[in-house]
């Protein structure tokens, strides 16, 4: 298990729990409003549909239950991230090294968003 330290970190190594609260939540709502508007694009093709049956309905309670719960996360990181002592951190490395976005991983370090999206092949479209 990682750990927290409440040491001064003057070389930057150490990515602050509150900042990393505050990016998390931020990522979240970017990701609730992609849901968002991905249940617009399926609500509309239910709409389309018109009469046939379809369960196409239900992806789309689904849909809005996951930018619902995308929402929820984003506000209770938010709201941990204020009340986390601005000097506890951690190792920035062993933050985000499990992560397997690492444009992501950048983002919630709090470091300079790579030169070229999909730095890893992740993605050939423009992401949130």
């Amino acid at each position: 298990m990682t750990e927290l330290s409440w040491q001064p970190d003057p070389a930057g190594s150490n990515l602050h729990i509150n900042d990393a609260l505050r990016a998390l939540s931020e990522e979240l709502a970017q990701a609730q409003q992609a849901a968002l508007g991905v249940q617009d694009t399926i609500h509309e093709v239910v709409e389309a549909l018109g009469d046939k049956p379809c369960d196409a309905i239900f992806k789309l309670q689904r849909m809005d239950y996951l930018a619902q719960i995308l929402g929820d996360l984003s506000a209770f990181a938010d709201k941990l991230s204020a009340s986390v002592p601005g000097n506890l951190g951690m190792s920035k490395n062993d933050a985000t090294g499990d992560l397997h976005l690492k444009d992501l991983a950048h983002r919630l370090a709090g470091d300079p968003a790579p030169a070229e999206n999909g730095e890893d092949g992740e993605y050939f479209f423009d992401p949130l």
